[in-house]
């Protein structure tokens, strides 16, 4: 059975990455539409932070009692965080970078 997971991302190339490279294994990428159901049913979230209006979307949509991944630019603990189920992602890394570092995740959270 595969794996929901919601995808927060305004720009969608970064969940075109996702689908092409991890959506043919055991992930079920879904991308958030601000629904009031956004909750139901997911195991996991991956939230793609481009601006820092964004963050009032990231309050909402984290939940320390499932797996979030977060894919930022900024400057931050890069690579497996152990705390609360967060996971981070650089999205500074060129596309091999970036897959690489998903997969890892994914393999940590499958």
């Amino acid at each position: 059975m595969k794996k929901k997971v919601l995808v927060y991302d305004n720009q969608l190339g970064y969940y075109e990455l996702l689908n092409e490279t991890l959506n043919s294994e055991s992930y079920d990428f879904q991308l958030f539409n601000n629904r009031k159901d956004y909750k139901d049913g997911y195991d996991a979230v991956v939230f793609f932070l481009h601006d820092e209006i964004e963050f009032l979307d990231l309050a909402k949509l984290y939940n320390p009692e499932m797996p979030f991944v977060l894919g930022s630019s900024k400057k931050s603990n890069n690579g497996l965080i152990d705390e609360a189920n967060m996971y981070t992602v650089d999205l500074n890394l060129t596309k091999d970078g970036i897959e690489r570092e998903f997969k890892e995740v994914f393999g940590v959270i499958a």
